[in-house]
């Protein structure tokens, strides 16, 4: 745990029932950043290690990305900190609101303007940013493909034409 820090991963294989009780020790130490990984071996090559250690990650980046959005769906249902959908995505990065910006890779390929865009609104007010996959992504497609966790949230545009009262 001291070894990965704040932030970093911690994977963690071996004999079964010895890495699974490491996974029960670190889990406190780090949420959300621990995973058993089934097929590191004694016997694994550096090559191997690396793969091993690429996809354990990525599978923790695509549970925490996961997590992440349902979250945010769940405040923007709420009318709380989240925005989803691009509409309401771009309207909290005109506001300068946002925290966290999700996106998808069908996103950027089919809205390459507005992604770059609210990739550059995003990191003009140190927003951070994550191009999602696997189960992210697909959650996030019903939403059309970007969401955003926000600092707070903007307040209401008003539209042309619009009459008071």
């Amino acid at each position: 745990a001291d070894l990965a820090g704040t932030d970093g991963w911690i994977l963690v294989g071996g004999f079964k029932r010895v890495a699974a009780r490491m996974v029960q020790l670190l889990t406190p130490l780090a949420h959300e950043r621990v995973t058993e990984v089934e097929s590191l071996d004694v016997h694994s090559s550096d090559a191997q290690l690396a793969e091993i250690a690429r996809s354990g990650a990525s599978r923790l980046r695509d549970m925490l990305d996961d997590r992440r959005i349902g979250e945010i769906v769940d405040l923007a249902g709420a009318h709380g900190l989240g925005a989803v959908g691009p509409a309401e995505a771009r309207e909290a990065l005109d506001q300068s609101s946002v925290y966290d910006l999700y996106i998808t890779h069908r996103y950027v390929e089919d809205h390459a303007p507005e992604a770059e865009d609210a990739i550059r609104a995003a990191l003009v007010q140190d927003a951070s940013i994550e191009e999602v996959s696997g189960p992210a992504a697909e959650r996030l497609s019903q939403y059309g493909g970007m969401a955003a966790g926000l600092r707070f949230r903007p307040s209401p545009v008003e539209h042309a034409g619009a009459v008071s009262s």
